[in-house]
């Protein structure tokens, strides 16, 4: 059965949603984490503008971390899956590690959202599978091993031009990162 987490503790397994908590309070969000085999990319919340440490603070587009929040809230519970921790390799849900020197694009995807102290979201994606043409992909939070598939699919994007909020800025480095 699917662990009821934050509100939705209490419903039945169809209705639950392992994103609910994350969807209802991305606006207490101060912290987004996304790691896989290909490396991570922190954006955290200054004063209210979304920024990249690893870039002296640059500011990025909040709407990726919006979309990020509704690709996962929109996701449809199809079933649960495996609870056998030696099942997650099969089922593309191993922890990401950025020493495993990945591609782009492939294995598995840690998406971890912080309110201060308060872990809002800490889950492991696979990537998207489609069957019948419809896209779907398995999930299992990070510190446990119960997996469920859903169906729809969530990008996560690394490369941190995606990030910037205006295509010029693409192109220029930051004055206090040269190389950016």
């Amino acid at each position: 059965q699917v662990r009821a987490v934050g509100s939705n503790a209490g419903r039945d397994a169809s209705e639950v949603s392992l994103f609910a908590e994350v969807s209802s309070r991305v606006d207490d969000a101060t912290r987004f984490e996304i790691v896989t085999d290909y490396g991570s990319l922190v954006v955290d919340n200054v004063d209210g503008v979304w920024v990249l440490p690893s870039r002296g603070g640059y500011p990025v587009e909040d709407d990726n971390l919006r979309r990020l929040v509704l690709n996962l809230a929109d996701l449809e519970l199809l079933e649960p899956k495996s609870s056998d921790p030696a099942n997650h390799a099969r089922l593309g849900l191993m922890m990401p590690d950025p020493a495993r020197a990945g591609i782009v694009g492939e294995g598995p995807t840690r998406v971890l959202v912080r309110a201060g102290d308060e872990t809002l979201l800490d889950v492991i994606l696979s990537e998207a599978t489609y069957q019948a043409r419809r896209p779907s992909l398995f999930v299992r939070e990070a510190d446990g091993n119960q997996t469920y598939q859903f169906a729809g699919q969530v990008t996560a994007p690394l490369d941190i031009r995606q990030w910037l909020p205006d295509p010029v800025l693409q192109q220029v480095e930051h004055p206090s990162n040269p190389g950016l």
